[in-house]
């Protein structure tokens, strides 16, 4: 048995466990999180704790991000497929809690605490903690009221703190801006996943491998959801840190981002390579090789000639080209588009 032929089969073995189960309903759901309330639309419901504006937010970018999905497949020239029944999204807002329910509910293969939010394959919802609850936020609030007492006390004293007032506010804006946007991206990642797996736009997705979930999923990752998004488009934070890491000469080549079939979160390198590089790579190639992309997409986990599934690599090369020669190119193209 080859090399190539090995790493097909262990990825086979491990896609039986992303195979998704039919999903779990709703009363399911409330029976495991009594807590919880449900918040109804038309595709999702949202079991929550979280207050109303930051469930509001998640309620409006699961539908644009659904609409966006079926653009990008009309891009791609597939039809739209369902589910037509509203899908579950789980938002919490205490990180133990989240923890908790993860390791108890949805055996994951890797430690809650490493993801910010997961797509279930054994119960078919999405999960994940309200952004405005992450550790490094919370020690942003906590550091603009410690300014702020300082700032009190200095004007009971007879300061002039006009500027200190001033700066406190715009620290504010930015901090609550930058929560909106992390919960907008955060909630458009793991709805593409929801929706890779429960749509079956793409039957044969459960060979796909780590970077290409990953770096698909990202690729809808927005800071607005007024506008169009998804892998024709940019979001500037990933954009950003893909280009830091082409100066830096960091950046994983094809080949080497088509060996990532599995993800190991504890690696940064690895995790920065699927995330940042994959979410660039698929961007590229939906502004530049789109029917090949459709193509690319189709054909891994498709039997070959032996009957094995094909290879992200061999579909890759069949489909696309050749993937030393295209990482120039792609790394060139994208040098001259900054």
């Amino acid at each position: 048995m080859s090399d190539d032929e090995g790493m097909v089969i262990k990825a086979m073995l491990g896609s039986l466990l992303l195979i998704a189960s039919p999903p779990r309903s709703l009363d399911e759901a409330r029976a495991l999180l009594p807590d919880m309330k449900p918040w109804h639309q038309r595709g999702w419901t949202v079991l929550s704790d979280a207050p109303r504006p930051s469930v509001q937010q998640v309620q409006r970018t699961l539908e644009r991000t659904r609409q966006e999905w079926d653009r990008f497949l009309r891009l791609m020239e597939r039809p739209r497929s369902g589910p037509d029944r509203a899908l579950l999204c789980l938002l919490f807002t205490d990180d133990a809690q989240y923890q908790q329910f993860a390791r108890q509910h949805d055996d994951l293969s890797i430690d809650p605490a490493h993801v910010p939010g997961y797509f279930s394959p054994r119960n078919g919802w999405i999960v994940f903690l309200d952004p405005g609850e992450h550790l490094d936020l919370e020690a942003a609030w906590e550091q603009i009221d410690d300014y702020q007492r300082e700032v009190d006390q200095a004007r009971a004293a007879g300061a002039q703190v006009h500027e200190a007032m001033a700066q406190l506010e715009s620290a504010r804006q930015e901090l609550a801006q930058s929560e909106v946007i992390r919960r907008m991206a955060l909630t458009a990642h793991e709805t593409v996943h929801q929706l890779v797996h429960l749509t079956e736009a793409f039957p044969h997705h459960r060979h796909w491998p780590a970077w290409l979930h990953e770096g698909l999923s990202s690729a809808f990752e927005t800071a607005d959801r007024r506008r169009p998004f998804g892998p024709d488009r940019d979001f500037a934070n990933r954009r950003e840190a893909f280009l830091e890491r082409l100066d830096s000469g960091s950046v994983s080549s094809i080949p080497a981002l088509l060996q990532v079939a599995e993800l190991n979160h504890d690696d940064a390198d690895q995790v920065a390579a699927a995330y940042i590089d994959g979410c660039a790579l698929i961007s590229w190639l939906a502004r530049t090789r789109r029917g090949s992309l459709a193509d690319f997409l189709d054909a891994i986990g498709s039997t070959d000639a032996q009957g094995l599934p094909l290879s992200a690599s061999a579909a890759f090369a069949s489909h696309i080209g050749n993937p030393e020669q295209l990482t120039r190119t792609w790394w060139a193209d994208e040098r001259r588009r900054r």
